[in-house]
């Protein structure tokens, strides 16, 4: 029974050990065979010739049999040791495919797993032939175990080999198709990241070159032109957003380093957009009140050029009270429009503070042209204002005068008119000497009053024309 032809798989290091053990047994046998050969020996020699064929006959066969057996013993021994030894060997070979089927898994380099599989499948090959023998050894000693022939069990390693070759190899299609999408990925975030980088530096360069309040229309403009290519990257940037979000469905070990990227791409796209916004607000806030400096000192200045327009040459002189007071009415108003104007004259000054402020921290912003001009306003303001208290001052002083002289003219012609008719009358009536001396009386008790009165014209007169800087008043 021992020596069955079929073994199971699973129990050939058991039959080895047994087969192994009948072979001790038999080799023990064979002193018996030994004594049992001599005793043949010896009844031959004495037997009768016939006999002894028959007992000759029957030891040739016990001892062929004897024979025969230890040689199926050994052979069969051989063909389960070969066979065993393909098992081990296999196994390890079906235990080493598992480990690179991890490490496949585990996404390790592929190309030391194609290496590792190379020295497999090399080994694999070197066996086939040893395999054959096997096989051999199992047929000359007609042992066969289940299911298994050295040759099946070859085949099924050589095939899984080549179907972890095929998984191998579409995993490396696979590793190439995302390498391509990853360099596309790569590529594109460059851009982007490189197009990030230049907006910064543009805008930077923008606003150092705003350096004046001249020039901040221009730097605006330049800056809306800048939000606008900006803003047209947008779709460059969903464009990259949903090929990582492919890629991470493709390439799931590095879905954080996707990620990573696409936080990062996001971030630095939203902080250049508000880079460019802070500062188109900041320039725009300072422009605005460039414009509200410049609207206050336009104010200031028609104030200013108001007072000083003088009348024309030979409207220059007031010939009568009307003039003189009409001169007054327009210095005063004059004056009055210059005090109004201190107010923009005021706005000028908080839009220059404002102003100061808001380009602290631009370094290249000047603003000494600025305080330049609004020193100067400052003094055209006040050299104006001075001016104009003095022309109000003449121009009234001037109309004093004309109505000092007109009193006293009206007075003197009154007086004179009066003097002219009772002269007539005295002279047509001769016979009332009474009423003749008596005007007579009068007229010299007023005289030395209105000759001073006359006097005083002229005085006025000379006044007039010491105001007027020596020149003469044809009226007068």
């Amino acid at each position: 029974g021992m020596t069955a032809r079929v073994v199971p798989a699973d129990q050939t290091e058991a039959r080895i050990q047994t087969l192994h053990a009948l072979q001790q047994e038999h080799s023990e046998k064979l002193p018996v065979f030994q004594a049992i050969y001599d005793n043949v020996k010896k009844l031959t020699s004495s037997a009768h010739p016939q006999e002894a064929e028959r007992l000759n006959q029957a030891f040739t066969t016990t001892a062929a049999r004897y024979r025969d057996l230890e040689d199926k013993l050994r052979s069969k021994r051989q063909a389960l040791e070969k066979w065993g030894e393909l098992r081990n060997w296999s196994q390890g070979v079906l235990e080493q495919m598992e480990h690179l089927r991890y490490q496949l898994e585990s996404n390790q380099p592929l190309e030391q797993l194609e290496s590792e599989l190379d020295k497999l499948q090399g080994e694999v090959e070197g066996w086939e032939e040893k395999a054959r023998g096997v096989d051999l050894l199992c047929e000359q000693s007609a042992t066969e175990v289940t299911g298994k022939s050295a040759r099946s069990t070859m085949h099924e390693l050589t095939t899984k080999l080549e179907m972890f070759r095929a998984q191998l190899y579409s995993k490396k299609e696979l590793q190439a198709k995302i390498g391509v999408q990853w360099e596309n990925f790569q590529d594109n975030q460059l851009k982007l990241s490189d197009g990030l980088l230049a907006t910064q530096g543009k805008v930077q360069e923008i606003v150092f070159h705003a350096d004046s309040c001249q020039k901040l229309p221009t730097a605006i403009k330049e800056l809306d032109k800048l939000w606008e290519a900006h803003n047209a990257t947008r779709s460059a940037k969903d464009a990259l957003t949903s090929q990582g979000k492919a890629l991470m469905m493709e390439d799931e070990k590095n879905v954080n380093t996707i990620q990573n990227i696409l936080a990062s791409i996001d971030a630095n796209w939203d902080k250049v957009n508000d880079i460019i916004k802070i500062n188109r607000e900041k320039l725009s806030a300072i422009h605005s009140a460039a414009q509200k400096f410049n609207q206050a000192k336009e104010k200031v200045y028609i104030a200013i050029k108001t007072s000083e327009q003088k009348p024309k040459l030979e409207d220059e002189l007031a010939n009568d009270v009307t003039q003189a007071t009409i001169a007054y009415e327009k210095s005063k108003k004059a004056l009055d429009l210059l005090k109004k104007s201190k107010s923009s004259l005021d706005q000028m000054d908080a839009k220059e503070q404002d102003i100061v402020k808001q380009s602290e921290d631009l370094e290249h912003f000047g603003v000494s042209d600025l305080q330049k001009q609004l020193a100067s306003a400052h003094e055209d303001w006040q050299k104006a204002q001075d001016n104009q208290n003095q022309q109000v001052q003449v121009t009234e002083a001037e109309m004093v005068i004309w109505k000092q002289i007109d009193e006293a003219k009206n007075d003197l012609l009154q007086w004179l008119g009066e003097n002219h008719s009772a002269m007539t009358d005295a002279a047509e009536n001769v016979t009332d000497s009474e009423l003749s001396r008596t005007r007579l009386v009068g007229y010299k008790n007023d005289l030395e009053s209105k000759q001073n009165l006359f006097s005083s014209i002229k005085a006025k007169r000379a006044q007039l024309v010491k105001l007027h800087n020596g020149k003469s008043i044809p009226t007068l």
